[in-house]
């Protein structure tokens, strides 16, 4: 379940960035020591890190951190099935698909995947 919902994840970020900035690009980074972050988005000039889980833990925390230490970031965001949004970390944010959606992109695009997430279920 985890890569499905990752997949899907990603798919909705990527399509929402591009309905907002025709120009947003989408990466997937990885360093040979291991360092690695499932999404970074450039989106209106800005590179965001994303790091999707199906669940909160420190782990997905330290490797996030350790990513955007590694580019220099100074914000993030971890998308996971829980409802809510707060900081995690200074700089850090995590909260469900949706509440980080309408974080990233202020739009009613919440409004989408709340009912694509109903249908799922």
């Amino acid at each position: 379940m985890g890569a499905s919902f990752e997949t899907f994840c990603i798919e909705q970020i990527i399509n929402i960035a591009r309905l907002e900035d025709p120009a947003a690009e989408v990466f997937f980074f990885r360093t040979q020591a291991g360092v690695e972050i499932d999404l970074l988005l450039k989106f209106r000039g800005e590179l965001i890190p994303i790091e999707i889980k199906l669940s909160l833990a420190a782990q997905s925390i330290q490797s996030l951190e350790r990513g955007m230490g590694y580019l220099g970031l100074k914000r993030g965001f971890i998308v996971h099935m829980n409802e809510g949004f707060t900081e995690v970390r200074r700089g850090i944010w995590a909260g469900s698909l949706a509440r980080v959606v309408s974080h990233l992109f202020r739009t009613r695009a919440i409004d989408d995947l709340q009912e694509q997430k109903r249908r799922l279920r």
